[in-house]
């Protein structure tokens, strides 16, 4: 059956990807470790507010391009003519490498005005000079993994990710040990970079030079079309990443440095895990749900295909996570990180209901409609903001984390309306049912953790191991996949064997 076909596409290549992320993450968490263990939580606090900048100055001066350019490249791979690949192709290429030299020229000559509202002082301005390489590098690389998504070449996308991980750990994991403190700007540029060198070999190499010309009025053509949603993508982005910036602000002015790094801390162990299943699903979804522009059934369809399966793959890992919260601290940092660990708590609430929406959300990007999309994420980031500012005298900074749920919940609340005007979507009965199973079990776990963490933790374990278990069973049986670690193996071992 089709829906059948359909499942398991939707568990193989999040497999593949899943398990490149892993690996990946793996050297963020050791590099992240031994970070904290050479500049405490200082120096993580720093090395967040860098590492924020720069994707912040990225995500303005990409012009959503790894977001736009995946739509532009899935939408010309459906169709029989060639030439129309080429143009959307050099397009992205072209638009990629002058909004990289941009977005570089403009951070750099404005260091100076950036370093005294960023760090206080102006006379950093070196500091942000440095930043604004790691700026281009963001931003050229995200054009680099647009292509390869649209193209929808997964092992690649996975070789990405990996390659690029392993090479960044060493080079950074030297660079620490060598230059202690005096590295950390070397550190953050080093992600960057090993990202964009491994993406040049890997998309050069499926030109086979074959390239078609293009003239200048189809690039011009090109551009404009991807200008409309490409501004309310990065004016989305550039808006959470200020209200994240804002955060930081308003938790080192009101609750120190240190509770900075906290933050840091729990907000980059979220972003990991997260991170993981948002890149896993997407990467195939997305180009998915542009080819279907036009079909509104199909498009929900497709939703809510995807809104099962990533409640299903997700929702143990992450229950797995609020229950072992404090050990997952003291794992990826160290004791000194105790303070992290009820904000953690709340941002694996707040990624639930994030994950539940995160589908219906693209309803959006895949029709090109940049209104509906920009008015949602700019009113969550203001909630963020707003609610977090409420009740940080009160709660101190646990107030960031009952502001990351209040974000999500209007997210979730917000695309479900839009997408019910737009397509006509409604949450299937299944899908909704588990989703409130989740978030019911999540709620019980860090509740109970507040008075009996002991006890919560292994309550909490063993209701991820059940939600695991009859996942596994729902996947199966959905995607007719018999023998779930002998697909897994079969599919690595393709993978591995260099299919994409």
């Amino acid at each position: 059956m089709a829906s059948d076909r359909s499942y398991r596409r939707i568990v193989e290549t999040s497999t593949i990807i899943a398990g490149a992320s892993i690996i990946n993450i793996m050297g963020g968490l050791l590099r992240m470790k031994l970070a904290a263990v050479v500049l405490g939580p200082a120096g993580i606090g720093l090395v967040g507010l860098y590492q924020n900048f720069v994707s912040t100055a990225a995500s303005v001066s990409s012009l959503g391009i790894s977001t736009v350019g995946t739509r532009k490249i899935a939408e010309a791979l459906s169709k029989p003519d060639s030439h129309e690949m080429a143009i959307a192709r050099r397009a992205l290429m072209v638009g990629a490498i002058f909004l990289s030299v941009i977005g570089m020229v403009v951070v750099w000559l404005f260091r100076s005005v950036i370093a005294k509202y960023l760090l206080g002082d102006s006379d950093k301005g070196e500091i942000i000079g440095w930043l604004s390489i790691g700026v281009a590098l963001t931003t050229y690389s995200g054009a680099q993994s647009a292509y390869l998504n649209g193209l929808q070449r997964i092992g690649d996308l996975a070789r990405l990710s990996i390659i690029s991980g392993v090479a960044a750990t060493i080079i950074g994991v030297a660079v620490l040990l060598g230059f202690g403190a005096q590295g950390i700007l070397l550190f953050v540029l080093v992600i960057p970079a090993m990202t964009c060198i491994v993406g040049k070999w890997l998309t050069h190499r499926l030109r086979n030079g074959r390239l078609k010309k293009v003239s200048m009025h189809d690039l011009r053509g090109e551009w404009g079309g991807m200008l409309k949603l490409g501004v309310a993508v990065v004016f989305a982005s550039a808006m959470f990443g200020l209200a994240q910036l804002a955060l930081r602000s308003m938790v080192v002015k009101q609750l120190g440095p240190d509770s900075l790094g906290h933050f840091q801390a729990a907000w980059a162990i979220s972003v990991v895990y997260a991170g993981i299943v948002f890149q896993a699903m997407g990467v195939d979804y997305f180009p998915r749900l542009a080819q279907s522009n036009g079909d509104a059934t199909r498009q929900n369809i497709l939703v809510n295909e995807q809104g099962e399966v990533i409640l299903l793959l997700a929702a143990p890992f992450f229950i797995l996570v609020l229950s072992l919260a404090p050990w997952v601290i003291r794992i990826a940092y160290s004791s000194d990180f105790s303070e992290s660990v009820g904000l953690l708590r709340c941002q694996v609430v707040g990624d639930i209901l994030k994950i539940a929406g995160w589908p219906i959300g693209f309803i959006s990007l895949a029709r090109g409609d940049s209104r509906s999309y920009l008015i949602v994420e700019m009113v969550s980031s203001f909630v963020l903001v707003v609610v977090s500012w409420l009740w940080l005298r009160y709660v101190g900074l646990l107030a960031t984390g009952i502001g990351f749920v209040a974000m999500n919940f209007t997210y979730l609340v917000a695309v479900l309306i839009m997408a019910f005007r737009r397509t006509g979507y409604i949450w299937q009965l299944r899908v909704r049912n588990r989703f409130l199973l989740v978030l019911g079990v999540a709620c019980a776990v860090f509740v109970g953790s507040l008075t009996y963490p002991s006890l919560s933790a292994a309550v909490g374990v063993c209701l991820a191991l059940l939600l695991g278990a009859d996942s596994l069973r729902t996947l199966s049986s959905m995607s007719r996949i018999d023998g779930s670690l002998g697909k897994v193996l079969t599919i690595l071992r393709r993978w591995l064997g260099g299919r994409s």
